[in-house]
Parts: structure tokens; sequence; C-alpha cells
């Protein structure tokens, strides 16, 4: 049970930091165009 714990806490991990790269490429992207 804890090493399912485990598992889901890195995906979790791994999901935000590929949300917050995306949001970073997104905002670096629109910044000179505005």
């Amino acid at each position: 049970m804890a090493l399912l714990a485990t598992h889901i806490d890195e995906h979790d991990k791994i999901q935000l930091r590929i949300i917050h790269g995306l949001e970073f490429l997104m905002n670096h992207a629109k910044g000179p165009y505005q």
C-alpha cells in the first residue's frame, strides 16, 4: 500500500513538472509578441 502511494506521489511530481514546464514555455513564447 505504501509502495503504491509512493508511486502515485512520484507520478504527481512528474505531472506537475511537465505542467509547470509547459506553462513556462507558453509564457516565454507569448512574451516577445505582446
